[in-house]
């Protein structure tokens, strides 16, 4: 039996890219103003993938990174949601009461309650 496991490697730990950066190549391809970045990337997930990046448009004083691209962004939304739902109920509730999204009831919901509840056991209430 195969696990489904809900992935969540964006932005990776150690990738030293900021928001703002520019992609200047792909897999040492050099990324023109006329290309599609992601036509670089078809067929590369969960693969290595070289990035050269620099704060500004210039090869000069860039640096090479490695990540590897992940299938779907589907994860990644669902992690925006659940995180936008708890920061607005503890915003709303000056931080008493706890959020906790459970997407199912088989294992992958189960490790989601166990990775949320016990940070906020000791909230006043509960939103589940």
């Amino acid at each position: 039996m195969r696990r489904r496991f809900i992935a969540r490697r964006s932005p990776e730990v150690g990738v030293d890219v900021k928001e703002g950066d520019y992609i200047l190549a792909i897999d040492g391809r050099d990324l023109t103003a006329k290309d599609n970045p992601y036509q670089f990337l078809r067929d590369k997930a969960n693969r290595p993938v070289q990035l050269t990046v620099n704060s500004k448009p210039t090869m000069d004083g860039s640096r090479t990174i490695s990540y590897r691209p992940i299938t779907s962004e589907t994860n990644l939304i669902y992690l925006d949601w659940v995180t936008h739902n708890r920061d607005a109920v503890s915003a709303a509730t000056g931080g008493k009461v706890g959020y906790i999204h459970i997407p199912d009831m088989g294992a992958d919901g189960i490790r989601e309650f166990i990775k949320y509840f016990y940070p906020q056991i000791r909230k006043q209430a509960l939103i589940v």
